[in-house]
């Protein structure tokens, strides 16, 4: 029988993009979200299954949340949860407020971050955005993703292979 490793949570469905394809139809107008209070209730329900492992945290834009997010980050942590958050890095504006917005959710035990591109996201996220994120994260520790939504004659992949395989060489040199 298989048993679910993961508990996500769609933490709201705000998001600083409105791209078409998303499949939650999350966007700038959308205020429905879950305040720690309820996430806490469901993750303590959630002890009742061993077998979950992994807790993640997604929206929309799970940043949105701001203290929230911190505090269920840190309540998954102490409940011995390993912590993921999804994010397209809109808050990746320059490496000081990066820092600001990792801090807090590094303290509170974050384990991995996810970050969310692509040619239809890039309309609302600069992929500087997310190369700056993607650094800071790997900096920091923690095990880091990038998704890109991928079809016919997208550009991001082959721009962003690239990027990182470059940075991967000057890793590699020092």
């Amino acid at each position: 029988m298989n048993r679910p490793s993961t508990l996500s949570f769609i933490t709201t469905y705000r998001c600083t993009a409105a791209c078409d394809h998303c499949c939650f139809r999350c966007g700038p107008t959308r205020t429905e979200q879950l305040d720690f209070e309820k996430i806490a209730k469901y993750l303590n329900q959630a002890t009742e299954i061993p077998s979950i492992k992994v807790v993640v945290f997604t929206g929309g834009e799970c940043f949105l949340l701001q203290e929230d997010l911190t505090r269920a980050v840190e309540y998954a942590n102490d409940l011995g949860y390993i912590t993921r958050c999804v994010s397209n890095a809109y808050w990746a504006i320059d490496n000081n407020t990066s820092h600001q917005k990792l801090k807090p959710l590094l303290r509170a035990g974050l384990k991995e971050i996810n970050f969310s591109t692509g040619d239809h996201h890039l309309k609302y996220v600069p992929l500087e955005n997310v190369i700056r994120a993607t650094k800071l994260a790997c900096q920091a520790g923690l095990t880091t993703v990038v998704n890109i939504e991928l079809y016919k004659n997208a550009k991001t992949k082959s721009k962003l292979r690239t990027i990182f395989s470059n940075l991967k060489k000057d890793y590699n040199n020092l």
